[in-house]
């Protein structure tokens, strides 16, 4: 009995630690996000604006991305001064959007006969 209950007590502790990181990002950080950013990724992304990767930032179509601190600062607009946040659900679809285009981008340099 003794190691079950030393088995359940981090799985709950882990469980309970992954509950509140995801209610601080879909309302305490969500609090902050620009309705109007989030549509404007969105229609780039539905429109499928070409992808360019710099390092930390990506640009799709011509707006320029942060695309590091996963969930924290992905997907605001990469400029000096205040940036707008997308929303949770935007991040999520940009990060896979990007990572896509990456790998068709890859692909097609694998499969281009090499000079």
């Amino acid at each position: 009995m003794g190691d079950l209950q030393y088995f359940i007590g981090p799985v709950s502790f882990v469980a309970a630690a992954f509950v509140v990181r995801e209610l601080f990002i879909r309302y305490v950080r969500d609090a902050r996000v620009c309705p109007i950013w989030s549509d404007t990724l969105n229609t780039l992304m539905d429109a499928d604006a070409e992808v360019g990767c710099y390092g930390i930032t990506t640009k799709i179509g011509n707006v320029k991305v942060w695309t590091a601190n996963w969930p924290f600062a992905y997907g605001h607009e990469a400029t000096d001064g205040d940036y707008a946040m997308p929303n949770y659900a935007t991040q999520k679809r940009l990060r896979d959007y990007i990572a896509r285009k990456r790998a068709i981008k890859m692909f097609d340099e694998l499969k281009a006969p090499h000079a």
